[in-house]
């Protein structure tokens, strides 16, 4: 009887607890109809929710308009709320609280049982003995403070990578916008260039039949033609390259043909904060650092946990139990290691390596951080002397274009002299579109590199 009533009512205990709160499965296919429902980007209406209500520490929420086209800032909050890269990127939050949660609770108590069978010998009187003890590992109260701090730090470092991610993303998609927008002014100049030293090679072709030029100018003017040509087609590669980054960036397919709004254009001039303001409370800013600093205050909890765990392991709790000869005994039982090899030196030692290197990485991380703000803002000054100087050599060329087409017209030049000046005033307006280009790539260097947002 007393076996009934200690497993009986004790197992059913025990399977009620253990089945009480279990979690159960629930498929998840990799299914190709799922995965292509999963790329589909949101509609509309529930776009213009999402960009409204955004909550990033970088980016600021905006009512989309998708009738005037594609804006650089609309292009930004569109990568952040699209870009599947940081849908999967955000899953390691999901993966970052779930471990919090895992190291937040406590281990289980251990309930143990015992049957004592008489076998043999002098059994008159004896009876089958049986034992139950409980029992609770104490190890996981010392370390546990300093476990739940390190998934702490764990989860909100995940979060600030997270938004650093998406903060560069964003940047990526603005500036392909800022690219698109450059690339076909630049194609529609170079188009124009080579149409017209197209239609300049047969004149000149002409012109030498009939010996009013040489033929060496007639090469030279075909050459021209041919290096116009080869621009132009590099451009368009170029140009088509940038269109599919942009709607990479901002998690559309290839295919689509996004409509840029119209009133984009790029700056010839930018003015950033100096050096020592973009640098000052940068480590603040930059959620990298942010991100790099909670890893490393994780790391100094989990390394004060090792040494916590370096002190013997604990096991309390009671047993009772009845004899073979029906003696009823109960007591406490306590199990103690004995850390004669093992004084968790080894953990201790890799916890301590690893929080030198976090250590090291961000001071690294900083360094270069302040190393990069400083060549952006040098590129930037450097790309607007460039481009005032270009801006000033413009009218020049244009005014001698004008007195060489009337030269020509007059009789009093040559034609191959005009051609070319025309040339060199078309390429010229080509490199200052190209260094506006580079101009806005340097913003948002910038811009990354200073975790700034910089004035229009």
């Amino acid at each position: 009887m007393s076996h009934s009533r200690f497993h009986g009512p004790t197992l059913a205990l025990a399977g009620t607890l253990c089945l009480s709160g279990c979690a159960t499965y629930h498929a998840l296919p990799l299914i190709s109809a799922d995965v292509e429902r999963n790329l589909r980007p949101l509609d509309g209406d529930a776009l213009a929710i999402a960009a409204r209500k955004i909550n990033h520490p970088l980016l600021h929420s905006l009512r989309l308009d998708a009738s005037d086209g594609l804006s650089p800032d609309e292009a930004e909050l569109l990568a952040v709320l699209l870009n599947p890269a940081l849908r999967a990127l955000r899953d390691q939050a999901g993966e970052a609280r779930a471990q919090l949660l895992k190291v937040g609770i406590l281990p289980n108590p251990q309930l143990s049982g015992n049957l004592d069978f008489v076998t043999g010998g002098t059994t008159e009187g004896t009876r089958t003995g049986f034992g139950h003890g409980l029992s609770w590992d104490l190890q996981a109260l010392v370390t546990r403070g300093q476990d739940v701090a390190s998934a702490r730090n764990d989860e909100q470092a995940v979060r600030l990578d997270i938004a650093w991610d998406e903060w560069q993303t964003a940047l990526a998609a603005r500036s392909a916008v800022y690219d698109l927008v450059s690339l076909r002014a630049q194609v529609a100049q170079a188009k124009d260039i080579s149409e017209r030293l197209a239609s300049n090679v047969d004149l000149v072709r002409k012109a030498a039949d009939t010996h009013e030029m040489t033929v060496l100018e007639s090469a030279t003017v075909e050459a021209s033609a041919n290096d116009a040509r080869a621009v132009l087609l590099g451009l368009e590669q170029e140009l088509e390259q940038r269109r599919i980054a942009l709607n990479r960036a901002i998690g559309y397919p290839p295919a689509t043909r996004l409509r840029l709004q119209s009133g984009t254009a790029l700056s010839s001039r930018v003015d950033p904060p100096s050096a020592s303001t973009l640098l000052h409370g940068l480590e603040e800013r930059r959620l990298d650092l942010l991100a790099l600093k909670r890893g490393y205050e994780s790391q100094d909890a989990k390394l004060r946990s090792a040494i916590l765990a370096q002190f013997p392991n604990i096991t309390v709790g009671f047993n009772r139990a009845i004899d073979t000869g029906n003696v009823h005994t109960l007591g406490p039982t306590i199990t103690l290691a004995l850390p004669l090899f093992d004084h968790n030196q080894g953990n201790i030692a890799l916890a301590n390596a690893t929080r030198q290197r976090l250590f090291d990485e961000y001071t690294n991380r900083l360094f270069t951080a302040r190393a990069d703000v400083a060549a952006a803002l040098a590129d930037i000054q450097a790309l607007n002397g460039q481009i005032a100087h270009a801006d000033q050599a413009l009218p020049a060329l244009r005014r001698l274009v004008e007195i060489s087409g009337k030269a020509v017209a007059e009789g009093n030049a040559g034609i191959l002299g005009y051609y070319l000046t025309q040339n060199d005033l078309s390429r010229k307006s080509l490199d200052v579109m190209k260094l506006k280009q580079q101009l806005a790539q340097a913003r948002m260097a910038l811009e990354i590199a200073a975790a700034w947002h910089l004035s229009p």
